[in-house]
């Protein structure tokens, strides 16, 4: 009996220094909105946008891959946002404030993706807050795109699925 208790404490001390990858993670994705306030179609002009991503894990140091999903659109080549009548506005969600390369899943041309390990503060880290879950809130930046020949009047949304590849 007392080389079995012994036995269950040995394993669970050893545990500790198995890689994180080998350890069972749990990690979650909080919702975010990116709210562009109001836009003139008629201005000849995009608005940009910003909002938040923010993921958490167990276990620190975590790689991690967020992927963006198209939205009612279908499409990353413009997503759609729409009002309740029906109306609709394009817009796309990128990964950079210079809106260089669209946030999406990474295989569809053109899209990439967010990649960086939680609880690490370097180069390829997700700067992210320690605590018991290791957080990370990363931006996304969004832009509505000048031309909008069926924009109305009203209140515009779309929904977008995060998934949180680790």
């Amino acid at each position: 009996m007392t080389a079995r208790i012994v036995l269950v404490v040995l394993l669970s001390a050893l545990a500790g220094f198995a890689p994180a990858i080998a350890r069972a993670q749990a990690c979650l994705v909080v919702d975010t909105s990116i709210a562009f306030g109001t836009f003139d179609p008629t201005a000849g002009a995009s608005k940009t946008g910003q909002g938040t991503v923010r993921v958490g894990c167990l276990l620190q140091r975590v790689p991690v891959t967020l992927r963006l999903g198209t939205g009612q659109s279908l499409s990353y080549a413009s997503r759609l946002m729409k009002t309740a009548g029906g109306a609709s506005m394009t817009y796309n969600l990128f990964t950079t404030a210079a809106l260089g390369t669209i946030w999406g899943d990474g295989i569809t041309g053109g899209t990439g993706t967010v990649q960086c390990t939680t609880g690490d503060d370097s180069a390829n880290g997700c700067d992210g807050q320690t605590g018991f879950i290791f957080y990370v809130t990363y931006p996304v930046y969004g832009r509505i795109d000048a031309v909008q020949p069926n924009a109305a009047v009203g209140s515009y949304t779309d929904d977008v699925v995060v998934s949180m590849i680790f």
